[in-house]
């Protein structure tokens, strides 16, 4: 092989590795948010806790009109009456920036 063709195929498999570990860095960083804002505490990916799992809350919203922001405002601002009685308090230590990742995560986990 020339060595223009080697730098052509490094600089390939680096695209495509950036291209297939990018939405496992987007999920990771996502998840550390959700751990460090203590979103684990009420719900877990699957199954309920004292909220509902994660995976639920993607189906509820799945392909609905402005699902980001629905979920944006309900992390940061608080949300009831959508799945029972149960409120989800505000979190305003979450920032607009950290709830449109942990809401671009949760909008992937839909089956």
């Amino acid at each position: 092989m020339t060595h223009r063709s080697l730098m052509t195929l490094a600089a390939t498999a680096a695209a495509l590795t950036l291209f297939v570990l990018a939405p496992s860095a987007h999920a990771d960083t996502a998840k550390n948010l959700v751990r460090t804002h203590g979103c684990f505490t009420c719900h877990a990916l699957s199954g309920t806790k004292v909220g509902p799992a994660f995976e639920t809350i993607a189906a509820k919203f799945a392909g609905k009109k402005d699902e980001e922001q629905t979920l944006v405002n309900a992390i940061r601002h608080g949300e009831s009456g959508t799945f029972g009685s149960m409120a989800m308090p505000a979190n305003t230590t979450v920032s607009e920036a950290d709830a449109k990742v942990i809401a671009c995560w949760i909008a992937t986990l839909k089956k």
